[in-house]
């Protein structure tokens, strides 16, 4: 086994020298693969046996992790996957940027299981009989879960409750759960096929119930969903007050770690008196609100209409201040002068953005990401501009698998330093 790569699974040389990609292996372990039909550079083979394991190797604890793509690294240990963290984005971004990270915090901020407030979950309903769970890896093949061991106390049966809510349909969805006021469902269903009426008279009757908060289905080419209650999800308290995330927008796995990072966020900008901060991709206000109180003159752009009005709500519930522009981050004009620029991309990153930056020439660029391949990416871009990285740290938002958040603070003119602090 020579290395686990970024994308989690590992590169495994096979015993005529050729390199095959497989999942669930920890570095140094002799396997047993089976070879898929087709070649290619780098197939992707199975793993049949583990013959000789690593001491990083753990026994998952969930019985479907050999099958369900969600927990790719639930066989290794919680210090093996910081490890691997750390040294994949340390690799990444220091190849892109040409600078030295010497030390990367890394912060641990969940519980390994039942630490989600959020999850998505696929459909596929036939026979009269729906099936729900999740992806299996790198494919459209569904692995159905009544259970899930990452999910919170709150959510964990709601795979098998969907299932049974869904029975009588036909065709082939998207389901996203979290909690609204109260710790109660909340459900955003987008389903390309016939629903039976018991669907929405069921939505109907536990609404009306109190037991789920709100429910919102999105039949195929609607333009607007069907509504019971309240379907926009709530962290119970961001910043002094409740959070409200719109309805099918997004947030972080966890509320946990939504705050925890937030509030790491805004520690690290450093604004001086008299400061515009604008904040790119800012969806419905998770780091809105602790980045508003900072700047004399906060300017948040996000492109979805129902999350602006919700930033907005957000932003009054506290007595804050700022200006929130309607617009697409990847195009939007950063104003000059602009002392700090806060951004939050979604996985493929934001290197359109990037133009805007390196033109309106902020002091500080603050930077997170949920993708080390494009934040490497996009630092490409904006590092010649004259940035140098003052921190780079990371959050295991995730544990159990291979997705890691990084956060990093760019300053201009000011000479790359090492990451500093953290354990």
């Amino acid at each position: 086994m020579r290395e686990v790569t970024a994308t989690g699974a590992a590169i495994a040389e096979l015993n005529d020298g050729r390199r095959v990609l497989v999942g669930g292996v920890a570095e140094g372990e002799a396997i047993e693969v089976e070879l898929p039909r087709r070649g290619g550079k780098l197939p992707r083979a199975r793993l049949r046996a583990v013959t000789t394991p690593s001491p990083a190797r753990v026994e998952p604890p969930c019985p479907l992790v050999d099958r369900c793509g969600g927990c790719d690294w639930m066989h290794l240990s919680a210090e093996t996957r910081a490890q691997l963290h750390r040294r994949h984005v340390a690799e990444l971004v220091g190849r892109a940027t040409g600078q030295t990270l010497a030390v990367i915090p890394y912060h641990q901020l969940n519980e390994p299981l039942g630490y989600r407030t959020r999850a998505r979950l696929a459909v596929v309903a036939r026979g009269g009989r729906a099936r729900v769970g999740f992806r299996r890896d790198r494919s459209r093949r569904l692995v159905e879960v009544d259970r899930c061991l990452v999910l919170g106390a709150a959510l964990a049966t709601a795979p098998g409750q969907m299932a049974r809510w869904l029975a009588g349909a036909e065709g082939t969805g998207e389901l996203q759960l979290g909690l609204g006021r109260g710790g109660r469902w909340v459900v955003d269903l987008h389903f390309d096929g016939e629903l039976p009426a018991t669907t929405f008279a069921t939505a109907d009757e536990r609404v009306r119930a109190g037991t789920w908060a709100g429910v919102a289905i999105w039949s195929a080419g609607a333009t607007e969903p069907a509504r019971f209650g309240d379907p926009r999800a709530c962290l119970a308290d961001l910043a002094g007050a409740p959070l409200i995330i719109a309805a099918g927008g997004f947030a972080q796995a966890s509320d946990r770690g939504a705050a925890a990072l937030a509030a790491r966020v805004a520690a690290l900008v450093e604004l001086g008196p008299g400061g515009r901060l604008v904040e790119l991709y800012a969806g419905s206000g998770t780091l809105s609100v602790v980045l508003a109180p900072l700047a004399d003159r906060f300017v948040a752009v996000e492109q979805s209409p129902a999350a602006v009005d919700q930033l907005r709500d957000n932003l009054a519930a506290r007595g804050l201040a700022g200006k929130v522009q309607l617009a697409d981050a990847n195009g939007f004009e950063v104003p000059r002068p602009t002392a700090t620029v806060v951004l939050d991309p979604p996985r493929g990153g934001a290197r359109q953005a990037m133009a805007s930056l390196v033109a309106a020439r902020p002091r500080q660029v603050v930077y997170v990401s949920c993708n080390p391949t494009t934040l490497a990416r996009d630092l490409a871009d904006l590092c010649p501009a004259g940035y140098g990285i003052a921190e780079l740290e990371l959050f295991e938002l995730f544990p159990q698998t291979s997705h890691v958040e990084c956060v990093v603070r760019l300053v201009r003119g000011a000479p790359a330093e090492a990451a500093k602090g953290g354990r």
